[in-house]
């Protein structure tokens, strides 16, 4: 089983740091700390850091992982990621705007045949890889879920999408 994490949300403010502020040599201590926590539960994590954000790809090393075992693993690694700031600071009022607007972005993504759920903040949405069609193209899933954001939330969209400067 593998999850990846698509989150277009912010902390909500605090004194953490933007991954672009972050020197690359961090960047690769912060990934390699949170991919070795991973590798301890026995799964395998890569962390990118994007323009817009944090991915993180996670997948089971083994058949024998159960959903609730990967969870754990993550809860108990998440807190090597906590003082980053995977994406733009929204106010209270935009991070209830995107919780509103995440529903409607799932129902968007499922229309185009892919298997997504919201995460568990409500803030982003969970992509399991294995449960996706066959010919699965992470790049073109992207642009559909960006465009699904687009229309749900379209001001949200114009001021921190990736077209965003």
């Amino acid at each position: 089983a593998g999850a990846l994490m698509l989150a277009a949300c912010g902390d909500g403010g605090g004194a953490s740091a933007s991954s672009s502020e972050l020197s690359e040599t961090e960047k690769s201590r912060i990934a390699e700390e949170y991919r070795d926590c991973m590798a301890e539960g026995g799964l395998e994590a890569t962390v990118n850091f994007e323009d817009n954000g944090l991915g993180i790809d996670v997948t089971g090393e083994d058949a024998s992982i159960t959903e609730e075992e990967m969870r754990a693993t993550e809860a108990a690694c998440e807190s090597i990621l906590i003082d980053l700031d995977t994406g733009p600071d929204l106010s209270p009022e935009e991070e209830a705007q995107l919780a509103d607007a995440t529903h409607e972005v799932v129902d968007c993504v499922a229309k185009e045949g892919y298997v997504v759920s919201v995460s568990e903040d409500g803030m982003g949405i969970e992509l399991d890889d294995a449960d996706q069609p066959e010919g699965f193209d992470e790049a073109v899933y992207l642009e559909v879920e960006n465009e699904c954001f687009k229309q749900a939330v379209p001001e949200l969209y114009a001021k921190y999408g990736p077209d965003s400067e």
